[in-house]
């Protein structure tokens, strides 16, 4: 189908937080090559359809706060290589999936604070190697599993308040800065 913003390729910010968004046409961005910031926050969002933010190469900042996202699928965010920013907290996400995050490779903070996390796969930060900022607090993770952060020499701010914490395997905090 095609784009409903044809014609606004220079549109570098879009904002269309507080509304009642429940789904978004695969495709619907494709046309935004220039778009840096792009504000979904609080709207009904459950699921990122396959192929959501093709299109998209030169997003720096993207906001997916306060949505109703229950799972986040591999590959959910593979045309973001420039994302630098990524806002995932107050939704409702029980599920991230392995490697989710595995092509962010430029992202910096990341945000998956205030959902309803209980573990976390031993690889869903692989590809991370820039992130200086992780914020899980009030989830409900009971476990740090040996080697959840391997591989992120840059992180400089881990927080993890507000959470059901009972096990923090010996080298869960292995591999960080």
């Amino acid at each position: 189908s095609q784009s409903r913003y044809t014609g606004l390729s220079s549109l570098i910010s879009l904002n269309l937080a507080g509304n009642q968004l429940t789904t978004l046409p695969a495709g619907i961005f494709a046309e935004l090559s220039s778009l840096t910031d792009l504000n979904l926050a609080r709207n009904q969002l459950t699921i990122l359809p396959a192929d959501i933010f093709a299109g998209l190469n030169a997003l720096t900042t993207l906001y997916l706060n306060g949505n109703q996202l229950t799972t986040i699928e591999s590959r959910a965010f593979a045309e973001l290589g420039n994302l630098i920013q990524l806002y995932l907290n107050g939704n409702q996400l029980t599920t991230i999936e392995s490697r989710a995050f595995a092509e962010l490779g430029n992202l910096i903070q990341l945000y998956l604070n205030d959902n309803q996390l209980t573990t976390l796969p031993v690889d869903v930060f692989n590809g991370l190697g820039a992130l200086t900022s992780l914020d899980l607090g009030n989830n409900q993770l009971t476990t740090i599993a040996s080697g959840t952060f391997a591989g992120l020499g840059a992180l400089r701010s881990l927080h993890l308040p507000g959470n059901r914490l009972t096990t923090i395997e010996s080298r869960a905090f292995a591999g960080l800065g």
